[in-house]
Order: structure tokens, then sequence, then C-alpha cells
């Protein structure tokens, strides 16, 4: 579904992606972790193309589309209903209007957002704007979905509408890659795991794979040891002593 090869980006003399190879698959969600400053955000804003690499080819099948979802991005026109505003990007992506309609009642059943759907978006929550920016991401029904930290800030059961609508977009075969701190995206959502350090990906692994050694469950902990570079299992193996 993607695929990166030897990327670069610098700021001025800083360097943020550094020889970052990667592959993407379809019907697959990747989880990228990585600290803070880690170049999460420039990774995301060059696949989808708001930035441009260096050096490097990022490379996608022919006719593929994307949907793009930035962290924090839940700006509306405040005048706009979510209706109108849902509406207004389908009609830019030239969508017919038998299809948007149609589109809208299937995201709807997953997102929930009827109850508010027709109030202008002064009076939105930032969960009931995420859900209609989340809208408006996949309206088109894209092939492959980036998403940046989608569910930070959002209470509990907003945060839950936005996981059950990734899993809903990858039993339909998308392909998605997610950046995230969250740790339940990490090891229960995703199937792959890829770890930036130092402008590069560190780790590259099955989600299962990459918590086969995490001792006693803990895995926030384990999680923040490989983002550290430590070895999990040989910092703890006196544990039981």
């Amino acid at each position: 579904m993607l695929q990166i090869e030897h990327l670069f980006k610098n700021f001025g003399h800083q360097e943020i992606i550094k020889d970052l190879s990667l592959t993407i698959h379809k019907n697959e969600i990747t989880a990228l972790i990585g600290k803070n400053g880690a170049g999460k955000t420039t990774l995301i804003r060059l696949i989808s193309g708001i930035l441009q690499p260096d050096f490097g080819k990022i490379s996608f099948p022919k006719d593929i589309s994307i949907g793009v979802h930035l962290g924090g991005n839940s700006e509306l026109y405040d005048n706009l209903t979510g209706e109108e505003s849902i509406k207004y990007f389908a009609k830019l992506k030239h969508m017919p209007a038998t299809l948007i309609d149609k589109r809208i009642n299937e995201l709807n059943d997953i997102l929930k957002f009827s109850e508010f759907f027709r109030a202008p978006a002064r009076t939105y929550s930032r969960g009931m704007r995420q859900k209609i920016t989340f809208a408006i991401s996949v309206i088109h029904d894209p092939d492959f979905l980036l998403l940046d930290e989608p569910t930070t800030g959002l209470d509990l059961e907003a945060a839950g509408d936005v996981v059950h609508f990734i899993q809903y977009l990858k039993t339909n075969k998308k392909a998605i890659f997610i950046s995230t701190h969250n740790v339940y995206e990490i090891s229960e959502l995703s199937d792959r795991i890829a770890l930036l350090s130092n402008g590069k990906i560190a780790v590259d692994s099955p989600t299962s794979n990459f918590f086969k050694s995490c001792a006693h469950n803990n895995k926030i902990e384990f999680i923040i040891d490989r983002l550290n570079g430590e070895t999990y299992h040989e910092k703890h193996r006196f544990d039981d002593n």
C-alpha cells in the first residue's frame, strides 16, 4: 500500500527524518510510536504531501485514495453545521449528492453524530468536532488513512467511538497508519508497530512479536523502555528473586 525509501527531512540545520524506510500493508493497522519530538507528525505530513522530503521516495499504488486526519485538527467553520461541513468537503472531492448521503448514513451508524449534526459547529464540544472532522477525512471512502493521535483529548465515550470506527475501517480492507501514545491503540488495536527513534525506524515488527518479551503484562513500562532503547527483559530478569 505504501513504500517509503531512504527519506530525509531537515528544518534548517536540524535533521528530523534521517534515512527512513518503511512499508505499510493493506488491511493492517500500523501504529507509529516514538517520544515527543521524534518526528511522528513530520512523517505523517510527509506521507500526506503537506511537506515535501529533502531526499527519498514515497510510493503509492496508482489511483489510490488517501484520507488524512492530523492531530489536534478539529477546526470547523463555526457558522456551518456538521452536515454542511461534511457535504462541503465531499463536493470538493466531486462526489455526487446521492453518494454523499449514502456515506453520511454509513458513518453516522458508527460515529453517532446525528444528535448534533444540524447544530452550528460553534456549539460543539471537542469530541463532537473530532467526529465531524473524522467523517470529513473519510467521506470519500479512502483506501489509505493517516491518523495523527486520533483520540488525544477525547472523553472515554468519544474515544471509544473513534476506536470502533478505526476497527470498522480495517474490516473494510483499509490500510491505516496511526501515530499514537495510547497504550490500547498500540497493544490491542494495531497489527504492526513502527518505533521511530533518532529520525529512523528502529523497530518494525508485528504487534505480537513486539510484546513477546513483555514480563508481568506491564505494557506501559515495556513501551517506555523500548522508546528509551532499553531491553525490558534484561532490565527485569531479577524481578522474581
